[in-house]
């Protein structure tokens, strides 16, 4: 398996755990310009980094509650096709991967559900469930920049550090940063069939280097999936019908 992260891993120096850096330079943004439908360039506020928005992220990991996959008639919802039970094992497994434990409530959250409870009895009150280890909350600076910050010492579990570390030195794995990838590269005999990627230093990965033939896969994010269709266009028009299509079945 290969994996292509356009961006690098982040630095375990503080910095990520920074307000000024963080929030007012937005160092750790891109500053990639994309046009929307109009030609007018946006720019997403997009984050390239090992471990993707997972980094960024809340920690919040919360279950469906049983009653929410029922219907809801007042909003005219129909119920999901399975039950709360069907997903106990699959919840169970994801919680253990991402280390989820139940914090709390703060003080000032314990007081506002309270105000809530007495005016309204059908609020619940229920601890957080988080992706953050236990001892959080001996490191004072990572306990109060977790959401839309990233740890300096794998506290909260986002996918580099609950996932990609626990695979990364096995030997069908490659992990390579800081490459952008520009364009799927065809085979020369059949138009819609890929056999790696072009990234735009020119470099080429080739797929079949890591798997055999017939168990070729290449994934992209749905972000990436849009836009890298316009440049598959120019260097594989088939590939980039093909991409449209596997994007409307999605």
């Amino acid at each position: 398996m290969l994996l292509i992260e356009k961006g690098l891993a982040l630095p375990r120096d503080g910095s990520t755990l920074d307000t000024e850096k963080v929030m007012r330079q937005g160092l750790f943004m891109s500053d990639e310009t994309w046009l929307d439908r109009h030609g007018q360039i946006v720019v997403p506020e997009e984050h390239f980094n090992l471990g993707g928005k997972t980094k960024w992220y809340g920690a919040a990991l919360l279950r469906f509650a049983p009653d929410e996959f029922g219907p809801d008639l007042l909003h005219q919802c129909l119920p999901w096709p399975f039950g709360y039970d069907e997903m106990v094992p699959f919840y169970e497994e994801a919680e253990e991967l991402l280390a989820v434990h139940h914090f709390p409530l703060e003080a000032g959250l314990h007081a506002m559900s309270s105000a809530l409870a007495r005016r309204d009895p059908s609020w619940r009150r229920q601890m957080l469930a988080l992706g953050l280890a236990r001892d959080i909350l001996a490191y004072p600076e990572e306990a109060q920049h977790f959401d839309a910050f990233a740890s300096m010492r794998g506290l909260k579990r986002d996918a580099e550090t609950a996932l990609l570390d626990r695979v990364k030195n096995k030997p069908n794995l490659t992990i390579i940063t800081g490459k952008a990838i520009a364009a799927l590269a065809p085979t020369y005999a059949r138009a819609r069939r890929a056999i790696g990627v072009v990234c735009e230093d020119g470099s080429r990965s080739r797929v079949t280097k890591y798997c055999s033939p017939r168990e070729r896969c290449i994934a992209l994010g749905c972000c990436s999936l849009t836009w890298k269709r316009m440049d598959w266009r120019r260097h594989c028009p088939a590939i980039a019908r093909w991409v449209a299509t596997t994007k409307r079945m999605c």
